[in-house]
C-alpha cells in the first residue's frame, strides 16, 4: 500500500506517525455470492493481517510531503463447504458476481484500536463499517482516514449443467384401430435423449446434484394420472401418446409429466449425485406409445404431441 501524506498534523499541531490496519476490525469476513437464478449459493471465508510496518514516522517537518510511505498485508479466502451461521454482522451478499473488501487503511490520527476523543468507536471499526456499506470515497471521514486499499473478488463458480445435444422427432408406427380398442394402448417407438453435462472449467466430476424430468403443454387436462399427451394439431379421437421406461414395460414404470416447468407430479428420469462422473454422454432411454383416454371417442387420424425435458440443479 503506498500514499503520499499532505498535510502532517490536526489543526497544526505536529502529528508525526502514520498508522496501518485493517478494515476487518479483527473478525473474518464472509463473502455470499448467489446465482442470479437462485440455484446456487457460495461462501468465500476472507481474513487479512498487516504483515509489513503499522507504524510509520513521517519524516521532514510538518507540511505537504512527496514521499511516499508503504506497507504490506496479506489476504486470504476460502471458501467454505457448507453455510457459516451466527455471521450475519459480517456478511456481504451479490448476485452480480463481486463483492469489495478493504484490507488496508492509513490513519495519520491513531492505530486501529484507538478512537477519536469523546467516542467509544475505534478508527478500525468505522473504517470496517464503512466497508460493510460500501461507503463512497467521499464518505470517508478525512479527519481519520488518509487512505484505504480495496480489493473486488469476483467469483464465478463453473457450475454443472446438463442439455440435450440435439432436438428430437419420435416417429411411432401406424396403430391398428382394433388393438386400441381391445387393449387401450399400442406400442410405438422407443428413443433415446442425448445428454451432455459438465461445466466450463472441464471438470469430469458433477459439482452438484442434478435430476431431469418431462414437461408438455399438450398434457391432457383430464388425465389424472399425468402421463397422455395430445395437442392441436391431433386428428385422431379418444387416444393420446404417453411415455415408459424402456427398460422396464410395466404399468408401474410410466413416465409421469409435468404441466410447467416445475416438477410437478411428474417424474424423475435423470438423477446424477454430485461427485458423480459426468465425463461421457448421458443417454435416457425411453419409448413412447399410443394410449387411449375416450374409448366410447376413439377414432382413426394422426396423433401429434411435444415435450421438453426439464434439469433441476442444487
Amino acid at each position: 500500500m503506498t500514499c503520499a501524506y499532505g498535510n502532517v498534523g490536526i489543526g497544526g499541531i505536529a502529528q508525526d506517525h502514520l498508522y496501518y490496519f485493517t478494515g476487518f476490525n479483527g473478525n473474518p469476513v464472509y463473502l455470499n455470492f448467489k446465482s442470479a437464478d437462485g440455484d446456487g449459493s457460495y461462501w468465500i471465508k476472507v481474513t487479512t493481517e498487516i504483515t509489513g510496518d503499522t507504524r510509520v514516522t513521517v519524516s521532514g517537518v510538518v507540511g505537504i510531503h512527496s514521499l511516499s510511505y508503504q506497507t504490506q498485508y496479506t489476504l486470504r479466502a476460502e471458501l467454505l463447504d457448507s453455510p457459516p451461521t451466527g455471521v450475519e454482522t459480517y456478511t456481504k451478499t451479490t448476485t452480480a458476481g463481486a463483492l469489495s473488501v478493504i484490507p488496508a487503511v492509513m490513519s495519520g490520527t491513531g492505530k486501529g484500536s484507538s478512537s477519536p476523543f469523546l467516542s467509544s468507536k475505534t478508527y478500525a471499526y468505522r473504517a470496517w463499517s464503512n466497508m460493510m456499506s460500501d461507503a463512497s470515497r467521499k464518505s470517508w471521514d478525512t479527519d481519520y482516514f488518509l487512505a484505504y486499499e480495496k480489493i473486488t473478488i469476483q467469483f464465478e463458480p463453473k457450475e454443472t449443467t446438463c442439455n440435450m445435444t440435439r432436438d428430437m422427432t419420435v416417429k411411432l408406427p401406424t396403430a391398428p384401430l382394433k388393438t386400441l380398442k381391445t387393449n387401450g394402448k399400442a406400442n410405438g417407438a422407443d428413443f433415446t435423449i442425448p445428454l451432455k453435462c459438465g461445466n466450463l472449467a472441464g471438470i469430469s466430476t458433477s459439482t452438484r446434484n442434478v435430476k431431469a424430468w418431462l414437461s408438455s403443454n399438450d398434457l391432457l387436462s383430464t388425465d389424472t394420472t399425468y402421463q397422455i399427451m395430445v395437442n392441436d394439431e391431433t386428428t385422431a379421437g379418444g387416444v393420446g401418446i404417453a411415455i415408459r421406461s424402456q427398460y422396464f414395460l410395466g404399468d408401474s414404470d410410466e413416465v409421469k409429466i409435468s404441466s410447467s416447468n416445475d416438477m410437478e407430479n411428474a417424474s424423475q428420469i435423470l438423477d446424477i449425485s454430485k461427485g458423480d462422473d459426468i465425463g461421457d454422454i448421458q443417454y435416457i432411454r425411453l419409448h413412447a406409445y399410443y394410449k387411449v383416454y375416450n374409448a366410447s371417442a376413439l377414432s382413426t387420424g394422426i396423433v401429434v404431441a411435444t415435450a421438453q425435458i426439464m434439469f433441476g440443479y442444487d
